[in-house]
């Protein structure tokens, strides 16, 4: 779980500007912080954040960890439309698009296994999507006037040697 302490955060307003946090902010009218909690193996991200421009699909809270991609192998099961999955592979995460709304992506990288789910509950749902570094978990709201979370569950994770 290392390499997962270099992550950013992105919020972007309602006039398209991206606000970008290298680290945790707590404070501010627009803020984002993150905490990562492990048990018996498994990873879990939690995130709070403020966007007083409320947190729709554009408006998402983006996570952004930096992964290094080099002589790996990656599937990931990706909603292809409303009802259905198909599988997708990867030898970069760079060729994850920016659309892909992918549900799971496990990952080889020489003798390591690595394995997201990004989680949904009744207010929050997170998927995982390109951009042109990488992969970001996306975290949202279809809730209107939703302008705030408080350590919500944003995605777990898990590595192994099998």
């Amino acid at each position: 779980m290392e390499y997962l302490n270099k992550i950013s955060a992105i919020i972007r307003t309602s006039k398209g500007e991206d606000i970008t946090f290298d680290a945790p902010v707590t404070e501010g009218e627009n803020s984002v912080s993150w905490s990562f909690e492990e048990q018996d193996g498994i990873t879990a991200c939690y995130v709070s954040g403020v966007c007083q421009d409320g947190f729709d699909m554009e408006k998402a809270i983006r996570l952004r960890p930096e992964i290094d991609d080099e002589k790996i192998n990656a599937m990931a099961v990706r909603n292809h439309c409303d009802f259905w999955c198909i599988p997708n592979f990867f030898t970069s995460l760079r060729q994850v698009e920016e659309d892909a709304r992918l549900q799971s992506l496990l990952i080889k990288a020489g003798e390591k296994y690595r394995y997201y789910i990004p989680v949904c509950d009744s207010t929050y749902k997170t998927i995982i999507s390109g951009y042109e570094g990488g992969i970001e978990f996306r975290m949202f709201s279809n809730c209107d006037f939703l302008t705030s979370c408080d350590r919500q569950l944003a995605f777990v994770y898990a590595e192994g040697d099998e």
